[in-house]
């Protein structure tokens, strides 16, 4: 594991010839059970009058090129307005590392940058940051696998990085577990194997409350976000910057936001024409 702390953490820039191509796809995950949110499937919970996981797609979508999500309900997103991947996981039983095994296997891109549909939150910074990150690791000559944001002992396992030179050992986890088990996870495939690790205190020069990595798995977790989005009702919002050197698609920008805006005014409509009734 290497530990990286920039001599600047408020000089985060790629340079443009950085190989962003490497770096081009996202991937959301959304195959928990919500058993916390009392049965409320959390990938579809409203936000703003749109799906929480079409809000997350619609700002990964905005940076990567290639993204996709993962789901037990696929069906669901026929009704995104672009393209998507939506799929389920090709080997179940593993959580977040089936998951993580689908995107991986999926993506044609070297990096897939995953987040989870409970951890809507997005910054562009923050891809910035890991990418960099990366791209001094392979100059000194070293392979991680991953790259996130370290918590205490622990590895935030969304928002992060991971290579798809990961799979093998992946599935080799699979493989030496017949009965699904804690043993096989993100964390327990990552240990032993070379990773980045930022550093907290790196990582909270940037968000000093952590906010990137906030989960909602309650409903008051829920109703919480809804009462911080609210101030902004954004579908975008976070995008700030441009990463990796492929700017932001303002034309793409504009379209989701008109999108989101119609779908929220004909929301508006049809509660109103419900209640009339």
């Amino acid at each position: 594991m290497t530990e990286y702390e920039p001599e600047s953490p408020g000089s985060l820039a790629l340079e443009s010839s950085a190989p962003e191509h490497r770096f081009r796809a996202a991937a959301v995950l959304a195959g928990g059970a919500s058993e916390r949110m009392g049965g409320r499937d959390k990938q579809f919970l409203d936000a703003g009058g749109m799906p929480l996981a079409f809000r997350i797609l619609n700002r990964l979508g905005a940076v990567f090129p290639e993204f996709m999500i993962v789901t037990n309900r696929p069906e669901g997103y026929r009704a995104y307005p672009g393209p998507l991947q939506a799929f389920p996981d090709r080997v179940r039983g593993f959580g977040p590392l089936s998951g993580l095994h689908a995107a991986l296997s999926a993506s044609s891109s070297p990096w897939v940058y995953v987040v989870a549909c409970d951890t809507p939150e997005f910054d562009a910074r923050w891809v910035r940051t890991l990418s960099e990150a990366i791209l001094r690791e392979e100059g000194a000559g070293r392979a991680p696998l991953a790259a996130a944001a370290g918590y205490g002992n622990h590895l935030e396992p969304f928002h992060a990085f991971y290579s798809r030179d990961l799979l093998p050992h992946i599935e080799s986890c699979f493989s030496r577990r017949t009965i699904p088990d804690r043993s096989c996870s993100i964390g327990s495939v990552l240990s032993g194997l070379q990773h980045l690790r930022i550093e907290e205190s790196v990582v909270r020069s940037l968000y000093p409350d952590w906010g990137l990595f906030r989960n909602i798995n309650t409903p008051e977790d829920w109703a919480s976000y809804r009462r911080d989005e609210a101030e902004v009702d954004d579908p975008v919002a976070g995008l700030q910057g441009t990463p990796l050197g492929t700017g932001i698609d303002d034309k793409k920008h504009l379209e989701v936001r008109d999108w989101a805006q119609r779908l929220r005014r004909n929301r508006c409509a049809q509660s109103r024409s419900q209640f009339q009734k």
